[in-house]
């Protein structure tokens, strides 16, 4: 109902909402949809295998960028883990929002605008506290975070699953922990809506730590720092490991 009676639907995309698609297909009303992910503008990168990630000269493990363009539905769909796609994203809802409401249009400009101040101070704050830590070798949970790793240079090594759904193998397990010794991994990281055992099979008996990250906000209020608290609490749980 509430979808019908909108003026403006705002998703990500059909490669992380899946849910969403029928709904939208099949609205009565006139909204406007907007998918993030064929914004033009946006940093995109292709989804990376599980397992252990190549190393480039870097010793990062690596995807291949698109670089800036349109939005493809076979780009990775965590687009919002990168503070400067979520500038392009802002200044979209706000052109969106002028059009539909334009006597307001001054102010959701300039709403916009703070916003893109605090995002870009979002990004030095970053920065700044990962100096130190960006050569630390450590393991995700599944492959959401290569927008964060990319723009902040961190040294994410593999994930445990490609797709959250399908648990990896025995093999795909054995490979995880030997990397974790031999490249001494300090971190895997778990997710809270997943169970944490697998994150506790491949490090037993390695020295490697136990922290949770989670890139979908799972654990907080929504509000207007919510987005700030995200990319923040990502950055907490990888100095705290």
């Amino acid at each position: 109902r509430l979808l019908s009676n909108a003026d403006a639907i705002f998703w990500v995309g059909e490669n992380i909402e899946t849910f969403l698609e029928k709904s939208l297909d099949n609205l009565s009303g006139n909204a406007r949809v907007i998918e993030w992910i064929t914004l033009d503008g946006l940093t995109l990168h292709e989804p990376r295998e599980g397992g252990i990630w190549e190393e480039d000269s870097h010793g990062h493990g690596h995807g291949h960028g698109h670089g800036h363009g349109h939005g493809h539905s076979d780009a990775d769909g965590h687009i919002w883990l990168d503070p400067e796609n979520a500038k392009v994203i802002v200044a979209k809802i706000a052109d969106v929002l002028s059009d539909l409401d334009p006597q307001n249009s001054q102010r959701y400009r300039q709403n916009a605008e703070q916003m893109r101040q605090r995002l870009d101070g979002l990004l030095k704050d970053v920065e700044r506290d990962l100096g130190s830590l960006r050569k630390v070798p450590y393991i995700v949970f599944h492959d959401a975070y290569q927008y964060f790793e990319h723009r902040f240079k961190t040294n994410a090594m593999g994930a445990i699953s490609v797709n959250p759904e399908h648990p990896p193998g025995a093999k795909r397990l054995y490979e995880i922990r030997q990397r974790i010794i031999s490249s001494k991994v300090r971190c895997v990281f778990r997710e809270p809506q997943f169970e944490p055992k697998l994150a506790h099979s491949v490090t037993e008996g390695t020295s490697a730590r136990i922290e949770t990250l989670d890139p979908l906000g799972a654990a907080l209020s929504p509000g207007p720092d919510a987005y700030f608290q995200l990319i923040r609490g990502i950055v907490t749980s990888i100095s705290r490991c």
